[in-house]
């Protein structure tokens, strides 16, 4: 409830599926790598890039940054950007009760066409 604006609508961006599954194999792969989540530097700096888009779009709207991932990644995620991205909130899918309305503000990728 926190996190819906007065019309009951929480406004996020989503984690795409590229990113997600990059994570997600990258974690199963390498347990140890937990602090670049095995991610290349190449594929870092463009997710910091995209981040940055999208936390313009939200401050332009004047929304809370809210960025929605799956359950498995969340907490690896949120350690991967909260040193530079401390006012993001990241949520998982199982956490937002079904009912509630979500609009998407951005799709954060890891390429270069965001």
């Amino acid at each position: 409830n926190q996190y819906k604006d007065h019309n009951g609508v929480i406004h996020a961006a989503m984690l795409g599926e590229e990113i997600e599954s990059m994570i997600t194999s990258s974690l199963q792969d390498q347990k140890e790598a937990v602090h670049t989540l095995g991610l290349k530097p190449h594929t870092l700096k463009i997710l910091n890039k995209n981040l940055e888009a999208c936390m313009g779009k939200f401050k332009t709207q004047g929304f809370l940054p809210i960025i929605i991932t799956s359950a498995t990644i969340r907490p690896y995620f949120f350690r991967l950007i909260h040193s530079s991205f401390p006012d993001i909130t990241i949520l998982s899918y199982s956490e937002l009760p079904s009912t509630v309305d979500i609009e998407v503000i951005d799709k954060i990728e890891a390429n270069n066409e965001n």
